[in-house]
């Protein structure tokens, strides 16, 4: 025969949460305070790493910092190779005499052009990368020749006056006067030469 047991005693008084009790106010003030533990110990990690984070991006910057310093000490007082100044200096001049030529062929008078226009072809038919002119006058007139222009070195400009006299409009070409001088990375110079007669 089954028989039920009831374990329910009407007798025992349920007990309810009070705050205004001693144990409730306890309660909620030790929930309160692990809280603010709680919460204080998410901050402090979160400044830790953060102050982490700071002090390594100090010392990357301070890494940079030397990197730069030391790049800006291997360029300081480099210059360019002299070979390279010079040569940069020798196609300006080349450049500058072809713009005189061309303003130059730009003022010819038409009659004369012709014959003007066969000095530049032999001018330009006997150039030389070791030399070159900066700047000419000729006078067909007075079978005068002026011309002023620069070399690597000084023994360029005989050969350069060598490879003029063998074109046919210069052939009868006599140097009257030669100066020379010297300069960082070249020589200049200007000669007067008389044409001759071609007849």
């Amino acid at each position: 025969m089954k028989k039920r047991i009831n374990l329910y005693n009407p007798a025992t008084q349920k007990r309810s949460f009070n705050v205004k009790s001693l144990s409730g106010g306890v309660t909620v003030v030790g929930i309160i305070v692990g809280v603010f533990l709680l919460l204080g110990v998410v901050l402090f990690g979160y400044a830790s790493s953060q102050q982490a984070a700071l002090a390594e991006l100090k010392k990357s910057k301070k890494s940079l910092d030397g990197s730069v310093a030391s790049e800006q000490a291997r360029f300081t007082g480099v210059s360019a190779h002299p070979e390279i100044v010079a040569e940069q200096k020798k196609i300006n001049a080349e450049l500058l005499a072809l713009q005189d030529l061309k303003m130059l062929l730009q003022y010819v008078q038409p009659d004369r052009q012709v014959v003007f226009s066969k000095y530049i072809y032999a001018l330009s038919e006997s150039s030389l990368s070791s030399s070159w002119l900066t700047g000419f006058n000729i006078n067909s007139a007075e079978n005068s020749f002026v011309f002023s222009g620069g070399a690597d070195t000084a023994e360029d400009v005989p050969v350069m006056l060598e490879s003029i006299v063998r074109t046919v409009p210069f052939q009868r070409m006599t140097v009257a006067d030669l100066s020379i001088t010297a300069e960082e990375n070249n020589v200049v110079f200007q000669t007067k030469a008389e044409l001759g007669s071609n007849e």
